[in-house]
């Protein structure tokens, strides 16, 4: 679903964090639409919730940052299982998109990034479907209320996922950020006459414009170039993983095709 995020599952394991990033499948992947005239740039801090039998786990937190001329950083931490076993400790990861379609999954902790940049076609596409109406409002949501978000104006919109009125999709868009999806839940509910509760989603917790440090965008460029598949292996190692411990860690990465292809300019 191209207007709030796409879901899977919350419970992923610590040594698939690459493949997750690297393909887009995360909890849930926000959208971003670039303004025809003037970028507003942001700081955007959330976490990602995962919630049952009433009970509330905190899986990553997540800071995002946009500069003026769209490009786009994000540091995410998905927290381990705290038992303290190797490669089940926290796992930190970035990456960056730009403007022009590079988009690069970055990870520190083995110096290593792998870089692609999308073809014309692709990005023209990409662009395509990032543009919104001027009221924010796509076809099939709801607006449920507009509300101030920290400081900021939103529309509350809902998206329902099933004909019996029982699952929904609940999203805060910013109308001053080129319709940023900022806030997002899945909700469920045992029969139309029951509240909404929140099985998962991305919990805003710190808004505000601010032009992010350009560090973010460049100290990652010396780093060794790798495919998806090699970056995983190298980072599961260093994590202590073996292929028995995590057997998809040491597997090849369905994005190495699309790396292959897209790498240093892609086909055109």
């Amino acid at each position: 679903m191209r207007t709030l995020r796409v879901i899977v599952k919350a419970a992923a394991l610590a040594c698939l964090t690459l493949i997750a990033v690297y393909g887009g499948r995360k909890l849930f992947v926000h959208v971003y639409a670039q303004s025809p005239t003037r970028i507003r740039p942001y700081h955007l801090e959330d976490e990602q919730i995962f919630v049952k039998d009433g009970k509330e786990k905190i899986l990553s937190r997540t800071t995002k940052v946009r500069n003026q001329t769209g490009a786009i950083h994000e540091l995410s931490v998905r927290y381990g299982d705290k038992s303290g076993a190797p490669g089940h400790g926290d796992v930190t990861f970035r990456s960056a998109r730009f403007p022009d379609g590079t988009t690069a999954l970055i990870q520190d902790s083995i110096r290593a990034k792998a870089t692609a940049k999308l073809p014309e076609k692709e990005l023209a596409a990409r662009n395509a479907s990032l543009r919104h109406p001027a009221d924010c409002v796509e076809p099939g949501e709801i607006v449920e209320a507009h509300e101030q978000l920290f400081g900021q104006d939103a529309i509350r919109e809902s998206i329902p996922q099933d004909k019996e009125g029982k699952k929904r999709l609940l999203g805060w868009r910013l109308l001053g950020f080129d319709c940023l999806v900022a806030q997002d839940f899945m909700q469920e509910r045992s029969s139309t006459a029951e509240p909404w509760q929140t099985v998962m989603g991305n919990r805003l917790t710190v808004f505000y414009e601010a032009e992010p440090d350009p560090v973010l965008f460049t100290n990652w460029q010396g780093y060794a170039e790798m495919k998806p598949s090699d970056m995983k292996r190298k980072w599961a190692q260093a994590e202590g993983f073996t292929p028995e411990t995590c057997a998809p860690c040491f597997q090849p990465d369905p994005s190495d095709g699309n790396y292959v292809k897209w790498h240093q300019g892609g086909q055109r």
